[in-house]
């Protein structure tokens, strides 16, 4: 039984009792309270019903809020199977992820321009030309980077990129991260002149025809783990190595080289027989700059649970992208994480982001200091006035007159002439106002909650004194001034 559910069943338990007790006690002429061992029962059953509520409740943090929508690639591709992956971990979480099938990259790129209503993101390869940049944004990087393969029948024999003079290249399917990042490659810098035939074809096909001999070089953009590779490798066909492929990334700063060393695929054969300089870029989820904060944050937490070294990669990677790196991201890496609101108040966040919400905690906090402040000034400026205004009391009566004297004082008219009457009326005055503004002061909103009892107590004081002060100045008026 879920949580809500105890809850609703002590609730109702509690009404019940309420009402019998309140029926009871309408019933009986006096009002008892229940023998102790009632009340004793009743404290324990709310300790333990409290305790089984608790005990119940899943405060781990929830992404009901999340309902987004991943371009992800052919149905069979890894980041296809990525996505699955993080759909159904956020389902776990009641999340939502869409993961939408693809022809490729191009067409990722397509429908995140036209996307709208929901938040929407795309995996696409790193190096490929962006048509939208101003409209995209980089939201992460995935920790396993693919490989750019140059795989053929006699590849060992290609090791200059003017070996690739005349020759027929499959450059992946069409719309793929494979075919766009290939033609990047290949029109660069003089590529046109050697005069290369370019096609596209699925994968799978163009494994087909390198061993038939319907193409004499392949590009394979994938993942170095793919089985496609290590299959061809194993079926004969070579990987090339380019002597100076180290220059190539000058030109096109999101690929990387590296080593991919000899026996990678089969360590008994030793395929490849030596040690391949291959291109790696990066796959990045991007989005269009219109997700809120709370969907941004929710997929980045996922990816960072489902792949091992997420944070340390993105951190430790430079953005060679061309794109603006995702403010909510650069905040992920800072924290190692989300934060306690992104997890427990994602709606709020979507409005105030937490480094806001500090600053507005920051700027609430000095105003109530200033207003500490400026009601603590009032309070001296209160307290002085009255301490002043007691002491001219004491000039006219003597500094020995407690109040409850000054109350049964009886005049003599010899002892209250003129001036010293306008005296007292004086005082009885600015006793008035002193009494008008302490109330205004403590109506005031700068008066912190719970403090308006100091000016209570001044009011008392003042009160005291002022309603003495009246009694006199009326036994004066109305009296002969003999007692």
């Amino acid at each position: 039984m879920d949580s809500f559910s105890w809850i609703v069943i002590i609730g109702a338990l509690g009404f019940v009792a309420f009402a019998v007790v309140r029926k009871r006690r309408a019933e009986t002429a006096a009002v008892r309270s229940p023998p102790p061992w009632i009340r004793l029962s009743l404290l324990v059953g709310l300790i333990a019903a409290t305790g089984v509520v608790f005990a119940n409740l899943d405060l781990a943090p929830k992404l009901s809020h999340m309902d987004l929508v991943v371009f992800s690639g052919p149905q069979a591709g890894h980041n296809h199977v990525l996505v699955d992956r993080l759909a159904d971990n956020a389902l776990r979480r009641n999340g939502t992820i869409e993961n939408i099938a693809t022809q490729g990259a191009a067409e990722n790129l397509e429908l995140l321009a036209k996307s709208s209503d929901r938040s929407h993101f795309a995996l696409v390869q790193d190096g490929i030309p962006f048509p939208d940049k101003e409209n995209l944004e980089l939201v992460a990087r995935l920790p396993s980077p693919e490989t750019v393969f140059f795989i053929g029948p006699d590849a060992n024999n290609i090791l200059r990129f003017a070996d690739l003079s005349g020759l027929r290249i499959g450059i992946g399917p069409a719309g793929s991260g494979s075919a766009l990042l290939a033609r990047e490659l290949l029109s660069a810098h003089g590529f046109e002149a050697l005069g290369v035939t370019l096609s596209r074809h699925d994968f799978s096909e163009q494994v087909a025809l390198l061993r038939d001999g319907g193409l004499d070089l392949g590009v394979f953009v994938i993942s170095a783990e793919s089985d496609l590779i290590a299959d061809a490798v194993r079926g004969g066909l070579q990987i090339a190595s380019f002597e100076y492929l180290d220059a190539l990334p000058h030109y096109i700063p999101a690929a990387r080289v590296e080593w991919l060393p000899a026996g990678y695929y089969d360590y008994l054969q030793v395929l490849p027989k030596s040690d391949k300089k291959v291109l790696r870029v990066d796959t990045l989820v991007l989005g269009d700059r219109r997700a809120p904060r709370s969907d941004v944050v929710s997929l980045l937490a996922l990816l960072d649970q489902t792949l091992h070294g997420f944070i340390q990669y993105n951190r430790n990677t430079p953005n060679n992208s061309g794109l603006p790196m995702a403010k909510d991201l650069r905040l992920f890496i800072e924290n190692d994480g989300p934060s306690l609101l992104d997890e427990y108040a994602p709606v709020l966040v979507n409005f105030i982001p937490p480094t806001n919400i500090v600053h507005l905690v920051m700027a609430i906090s000095i105003l109530f200091n200033v207003m500490g402040g400026w009601n603590r000034y009032r309070l001296w400026r209160v307290d002085s006035a009255r301490v002043e205004i007691e002491n001219l009391s004491a000039s006219i009566f003597g500094a020995r007159l407690t109040v409850d004297e000054l109350a049964e004082l009886k005049p003599v008219r010899r002892t209250f002439p003129r001036e010293r009457v306008r005296r007292l009326e004086k005082l009885i005055a600015d006793y008035e106002t002193l009494a008008r503004r302490c109330r205004r002061y403590s109506l005031s909103i700068l008066v912190p909650m719970g403090r308006e009892n100091v000016y209570r107590s001044h009011e008392q004081l003042i009160n005291l004194r002022l309603s003495a002060l009246r009694g006199l100045r009326r036994r004066i008026g109305d009296g002969d001034g003999r007692g």
